[in-house]
């Protein structure tokens, strides 16, 4: 009985329990990584997209969008890494992950925020910058990004057997 709550709780199968749990982690987190790297350029796009109500954009504003992203897209990227974001159990995601979640993606924000403003126009990598309701949007969406497939890992192993036997049976 123990062992079936320990599967549930951890995440494993009988196929992955003679895999050292880094292994079966590293799979899962190799996925978020995957789709944060798809899914934090979209995010841009969306700013732009809610920023000009739709996809015809100022001319200059193409080629701002695809300078923007292509500088911090591997900055975004390397805060979430730093922070450590890709070595977590999701299944076990408490607060404090979700407090991380929001400190990587506010640094990585007032970081791009910064780049935006300064560097792509002062570089001239971009003929002018983004704009600044953009930039904000940016940052709200990364931060929604990045906290929306993490937390989904969390929600079933939160509400799973082990769970249901910790709290009150209407709780999940």
């Amino acid at each position: 009985m123990a062992r079936i709550l320990l599967v549930r709780v951890a995440g494993t199968s009988p196929e992955t329990d003679d895999m050292p749990l880094s292994t079966r982690n590293g799979l899962r987190n190799r996925y978020l990584f995957l789709s944060d790297l798809a899914l934090l350029p979209l995010a841009t796009i969306l700013g732009y997209v809610l920023r000009f109500e739709g996809f015809s954009w100022p001319a200059p504003y193409g080629e701002v969008a695809v300078a923007y992203i292509a500088v911090t897209l591997p900055l975004k990227l390397g805060f979430l890494l730093a922070f450590g974001l890709y070595r977590r159990l999701w299944q076990l995601a408490s607060v404090t992950e979700l407090r991380t979640i929001l400190h990587a993606t506010f640094l990585s924000g007032i970081t791009c925020f910064g780049i935006g403003v300064w560097v792509l126009p002062g570089t001239g990598l971009a003929l002018m910058r983004p704009p600044l309701s953009q930039m904000l949007l940016d940052m709200l969406l990364t931060g929604a990004v990045v906290s929306l497939p993490a937390g989904s890992f969390s929600v079933p192993a939160s509400c799973g057997v082990a769970g249901r036997a910790a709290r009150a049976p209407d709780a999940c």
